[in-house]
């Protein structure tokens, strides 16, 4: 097979994503500032509501709930966290064509203008990463189906894992884990034994690696509650619990600012750094075009992080998929969050939220006060929702606002796809039946979903005139793929 070269991109990203990643091997605009909030599923908010288990329970109903006007055009690009397959589905549910590898993904799929499908996979033979998200490859596939390119980053040493952006030269943004040992990580400041080298408040530009503790207590029963919740592997122990420090989940690229997004949910922040930098800029604090070298631009959702913030303040918690929205749309520059886990209020549980923010970027950067955190201090809008089912999803997960002002949301753990206009009206929902059962070699599942069989990591919305669908002609496959548990499904 023949394979065409694509380069994987190294940068400012890099060191923070993977060599600031100091993990101890474990191997061993919407609309103004209203809440849009789902009128039919606000029972929860008084108490009457389900649990967050039992509002994701894997036995509702599947396939297409709701279809009304207003919905987006086109056609849903998803694929299973357990399945070596990549579905393309229209609007009414139906599979109009597929992929198949012979891995499990990683994260993010893309439909390239081309018509081929770029994906990140799940490679099997690398065993000392975990948490969730491992990857290890980005592999190409044509519209045939055929593997064009397949490119591995996976060794005891490094692995690629969860999200990969395409930049405008065909080039590759990636996440990795890099190994460091115990004593690597402690030489680097990784101890809140060891003296600081300033107080954090005074630089907000730089991450306090002991912020979020470590070698956190964790008895048996929490261990066994993070491990249904799919944060940890079946097989992960309580020393495993500091060891991926960031877990950083996602990363955006925005070419007109030539900055990078990151979300670290271990610190429940999205930061943003430069990527116009040279790897020495990077490795100080002058330099590039925003004048700031390897430093932050620009963080937000947790203060107390460094210091000009509590508890009280935080408004991310755990969250997915920060990406900025583009231009031409609704909100364009703004960043639009997934935010998993945000606390219960009185005789509720857990729910999950999107919301949209503005930052504040000025001519020279991102503005910040003397002794203030960055800003906004709230969303410019946030669409939410309990009851039965309620919306929620502990983890991966996202959204994105599409050409009519409506946002897509993939709620990931329960296979949840919903669109939702700026008032928070659900056009479209549907609940994929289909999952997979690839294993790995000592036959444990590819991603710990734990009880979230029909898991979907992110699914993004293909408008009917994407280049890629130019010269298709698109209907119902039949017979229809078959769904989960249902032996000869189709049709």
């Amino acid at each position: 097979m023949e394979y065409r070269p694509r380069q994987l991109h190294s940068s400012a990203c890099g060191l923070l994503a993977a060599a600031l990643l100091a993990a101890v091997a474990c191997g061993g605009s919407g609309q103004g500032t209203a809440v849009a909030v789902d009128a039919a599923a606000t029972a929860g908010r008084t108490g009457t509501g389900p649990t967050s288990s039992e509002a994701v329970a894997a036995d509702l109903p599947r396939g297409l709930v709701t279809k009304e006007a207003g919905v987006s055009g086109g056609y849903l690009l998803f694929g299973p966290l357990l399945s070596d397959t990549t579905y393309l589905m229209d609007n009414d549910g139906s599979i109009v064509h597929t992929w198949t590898s012979q891995f499990a993904p990683s994260g993010t799929a893309y439909l390239l203008d081309s018509g081929n499908l770029l994906r990140g996979a799940r490679e099997p033979g690398v065993d000392v990463f975990r948490g969730g998200g491992q990857g290890g490859r980005i592999e190409e596939f044509n519209w045939a189906g055929e593997k064009v390119w397949d490119f591995e980053f996976a060794s005891e040493e490094h692995l690629l894992h969860h999200d990969i952006e395409i930049m405008p030269n065909g080039n590759i943004l990636a996440i990795a884990w890099e190994t460091k040992s115990a004593d690597e990580a402690i030489a680097a400041g990784r101890d809140p034994a060891v003296p600081d080298y300033g107080d954090p408040a005074e630089h907000p530009e730089r991450i306090d690696i002991n912020a979020t503790g470590v070698a956190p207590e964790i008895d048996p029963e929490e261990l066994e509650q993070l491990k249904a919740l799919g944060y940890m592997p079946p097989d992960a122990t309580a020393e495993d619990a500091s060891s991926d420090m960031f877990h950083t989940n996602a990363i955006a690229y925005n070419a007109e600012l030539d900055q990078i997004a990151l979300s670290s949910p271990r610190y429940s922040e999205v930061w943003i750094i430069d990527h116009s930098t040279t790897t020495s800029e990077a490795a100080g604090s002058l330099g590039g075009r925003w004048g700031k070298g390897g430093d932050l631009l620009y963080r937000w959702g947790n203060a107390a992080n460094y210091g000009r913030g509590t508890e009280d303040d935080r408004q991310l918690f755990e969250q997915h998929d920060v990406r900025w929205i583009p231009d031409g749309l609704a909100g364009a520059g703004h960043l639009m969050i997934f935010n998993n886990d945000v606390p219960a209020e009185a005789g509720t549980d857990n729910h999950s939220e999107v919301i949209e923010i503005a930052p504040p970027l000025g001519v020279r950067g991102y503005e910040l006060a003397a002794g203030a955190p960055f800003g906004p201090a709230e969303p410019v809008w946030s669409y939410r929702a309990t009851g039965e089912p309620s919306f929620y999803s502990p983890f991966i997960s996202g959204a994105t606002r599409q050409p009519n002002g409506n946002t897509l949301i993939c709620a990931g753990a329960p296979g949840r796809f919903l669109e939702v206009t700026p008032a928070g009206q659900i056009v479209w929902d549907y609940r994929d039946p289909h999952s997979g059962d690839v294993r790995m070699p000592d036959g444990s599942t590819p991603h710990p979903v734990g009880e979230f069989t029909y898991a979907v990591f992110r699914a993004s919305r293909i408008p009917p005139d994407h280049p890629a669908l130019a010269d298709k002609t698109l209907s119902p496959l039949e017979p229809q793929p078959p769904l989960a548990g249902v032996a000869g499904s189709g049709g």
